[in-house]
């Protein structure tokens, strides 16, 4: 493997493989180019009526994902989250160059169980660029991205203070022109709601709003003040949160 490409995933990538208990979360496996991705199904209610397509943040992991946002907009639904090539029990080993693989076979999948049914896609942080890749190219029903990560301008902007920004240029030429959240969001149509944290360290705001100010689909944001990368919604703003989900879902077709 290339150094470059090496020194992308080390600083992209966060991957991990120990166990971790599913509870109640039902197992797939997906077809992935050389590789076998899991995902990991959270069903509630007999006949779901929407499923979810989640993709986690860079460290997380589809064993510990949750219904959220399904169990806000519907009394019965599905959530597949993805564990990418290298995470969890999914083969293969954690690489950037497998982000499109990755993408696609998550939503060709995902499309195939729903059967027709609307399809909501969601991201956290490195998991928007997945989520924006989908939706730029398939009809899905929905978008919910927090703290959406555009890694290629971040990594120019944050790690080009040495060596004339060529070392930051070089590895982020490693990460598929595909994948640029922020093209991608020019091609979305589908209805968005972005959650920003507000004093975000790693996914600082401005970058976030270069993704937001692109998008092409109807949009809203709910802005979660001083909160950073990884903080919970605080539970003065829950009530408000809630309202904003809903209010996003009723722009979807409907599915209840």
């Amino acid at each position: 493997m290339p150094l470059r490409l090496r020194l992308a995933n080390r600083l992209i990538l966060c991957d991990t493989q120990h166990p971790i208990d599913p509870e109640q979360r039902r197992r797939e496996v997906i077809p992935c180019g050389d590789d076998q991705m899991e995902a990991w199904v959270f069903q509630y209610g007999k006949s779901p009526d929407i499923v979810c397509l989640k993709f986690p943040g860079t460290g997380g992991r589809a064993e510990q994902a949750g219904p959220h946002p399904c169990e806000i907009i519907s009394s019965e639904f599905e959530v597949w989250t993805i564990n990418p090539p290298g995470y969890g029990s999914s083969t293969g080993q954690a690489c950037v160059s497998k982000m499109v693989a990755t993408s696609e076979a998550a939503w060709l999948a995902v499309e195939k169980r729903a059967a027709g049914r609307p399809i909501v896609v969601t991201g956290n942080s490195l998991g928007c660029m997945y989520a924006l890749y989908v939706a730029s190219r398939y009809p899905v029903a929905g978008m919910l991205l927090r703290n959406p990560a555009p890694v290629h301008q971040l990594i120019k902007g944050e790690y080009s203070w040495w060596n004339a920004g060529l070392a930051a240029r070089f590895i982020a030429s490693q990460v598929p022109q595909a994948m640029d959240a922020v093209a991608n969001a020019r091609l979305c149509k589908a209805p968005a709601l972005f959650v920003m944290s507000g004093a975000d360290r790693r996914v600082p705001v401005q970058y976030q709003q270069m993704v937001i100010d692109q998008y092409q689909g109807p949009h809203t944001i709910f802005l979660v003040p001083g909160a950073d990368h990884h903080h919970p919604i605080p539970e003065a703003l829950v009530d408000d949160y809630v309202q904003a989900v809903k209010a996003w879902n009723s722009h979807m077709p409907a599915h209840d």
